[in-house]
């Protein structure tokens, strides 16, 4: 029997806060978390506004380090749509969506990639956002 294996690693390194999904600092009910691909493309086709989508781990340090910055972005820029996709709850759509390090953000805008980085540079979650909305 064949089996095949997902694996992903961690990109960039950039010192900050802590937290994990959903808990303390950080948290929000703003974030929408996507398990299926079906749910994925149904938010994208229905959704007018810029979405962000955050591929993510919660064993992932990288991850837990951006996790509060794109929270609390998600308070501020509320004309944006902000999604997390777990890659353990949802690994064939990271699969899909060629999620290969995290975290990896992907913008979209009416079901079209519009661009995408991975790695925790605050600065440039926060330029990229400025520039597609």
């Amino acid at each position: 029997m064949l089996t095949s294996t997902f694996v992903i690693i961690g990109c960039g390194f950039e010192g900050g806060a802590s937290g994990k999904r959903g808990h303390g600092p950080g948290s929000s009910m703003v974030v929408r978390h996507v398990e299926d691909a079906k749910q994925f493309q149904n938010l994208l086709s229905q959704t007018e506004q810029l979405v962000v989508v955050m591929y993510s781990a919660e064993w992932c340090s990288n991850c837990r380090m951006i996790r509060p910055h794109f929270y609390n972005l998600s308070e501020q820029l509320t004309n944006i749509v902000f999604v997390e996709v777990d890659v353990d709850d949802a690994e064939p759509l990271a699969r899909s969506a060629g999620i290969t390090c995290m975290p990896t953000f992907h913008f979209f805008r009416r079901s079209a990639r519009m661009g995408e980085f991975s790695g925790t540079k605050r600065e440039k979650l926060e330029r990229l956002l400025d520039e597609l909305q």
